[in-house]
């Protein structure tokens, strides 16, 4: 079991009780519904012969009104995950050098201060570069096409930064710049610092 398994089941045990509660009320209250709707009304027991037949006594069922109940607070475990890719800003900068260029978007993608030190060693601050072993590309020499096939990137890339091949993230314009550092911060997240440990 990976430590991604163990943060699905404790979010799922900690939701158990709350969906156990909701589903028993659900049941309760349609029981309850279910023997309203079957009281009958006095004339209906009354024998076809004419007879007069004990009058039944109607059934006042009071309910309370559904409601959610909260079993347990919700506490932040982990940062919000983005749904959409980030918008290209309107705006950019004029930049005094590559280095302080890659050092804006990173700021922007929220990745912390040790990536300008670690973009200058990948790529020497320029997102077009490609790895002597043609598998890495970018500012930080993202492995794009094998984090698009893992399971626990692939998502993350397509779904936060709108990166679905190697050219989203790579290259000199400003959208390829911005999820290409959208990337980097899902590595990051996932993995921490290991991808980048020499």
């Amino acid at each position: 079991m990976t430590a991604d398994d163990d943060t699905v089941e404790l979010h799922l045990r900690r939701r158990r009780p709350l969906v156990t509660a909701a589903a028993t009320a659900l049941a309760v209250y349609s029981v309850a519904m279910a023997l309203a709707l079957t009281v009958h009304h006095p004339t209906a027991d009354r024998p076809a012969d004419g007879t007069t037949a004990p009058p039944t006594t109607p059934i006042q069922l009071v309910l309370p009104a559904p409601a959610t109940t909260i079993v347990q607070a919700a506490t932040v475990t982990e940062p919000a995950l983005r749904v959409s890719p980030p918008p290209v800003p309107s705006t950019i900068p004029i930049f005094a050098d590559d280095c302080a260029e890659m050092t804006w978007y990173r700021i922007q993608a929220g990745l912390p201060a040790v990536f300008d030190r670690l973009g200058w060693r990948e790529s020497r601050c320029q997102n077009y570069v490609t790895s002597p072993t043609n598998c890495c590309r970018g500012w930080l020499q993202l492995d794009i096409k094998l984090h698009l096939r893992d399971h626990r990137l692939g998502w993350r890339y397509r779904d936060n930064c709108g990166v679905h091949s190697i050219p989203d993230a790579f290259g000199d314009n400003p959208s390829a710049k911005q999820k290409h550092m959208c990337a980097a911060k899902q590595l990051y997240d996932v993995m921490g610092l290991s991808p980048w440990a020499l």
